[in-house]
């Protein structure tokens, strides 16, 4: 019997890979976390969030940063009410619905630290996380 070789490992396309910068828009997220690799929906409903997610396609890729609340009844949360290591995550799909919210399918990339986050909900960020810089 011949044995049957597996495939060799595909190589990264250039559609793979995502180049993003330093400074990402904020999607606060309520009882949930992203991590990297993981593709999971969100249902956005907050009007700063509807304006983000309705602002994705003037981006220059796709990609937000995903942070989740210490406190979910929190309705316009701060820096201070976030957790600081996050997810930059990349906009697969977006679905509105008709009461105006939508629908979020996400694809986490890697890990990520706010840094800093202006009343436009724009956060400075360092990537990528490491695991000893998330311990410290």
């Amino acid at each position: 019997m011949s044995e049957k070789k597996a495939p060799p490992p595909r190589a990264p396309q250039d559609e793979d890979v995502v180049q993003f910068g330093d400074v990402l828009p904020v999607l606060p997220i309520r009882n949930a976390v992203l991590f990297p690799g993981a593709v999971a929906p969100f249902d956005v409903g907050r009007e700063k969030s509807v304006a983000l997610v309705e602002d994705v396609d003037n981006l220059p890729g796709p990609v937000i940063a995903i942070f989740a609340q210490r406190d979910p009844a929190t309705d316009d949360p701060g820096y201070d009410d976030l957790y600081p290591v996050g997810c930059a995550a990349r906009v697969l799909k977006a679905l509105k619905h008709s009461s105006g919210n939508y629908s979020l399918i996400l694809q986490g990339l890697v890990r990520i630290r706010l840094a800093t986050m202006d009343f436009r909900r724009l956060t400075r960020i360092s990537h990528p996380e490491t695991p000893a810089a998330v311990a410290q």
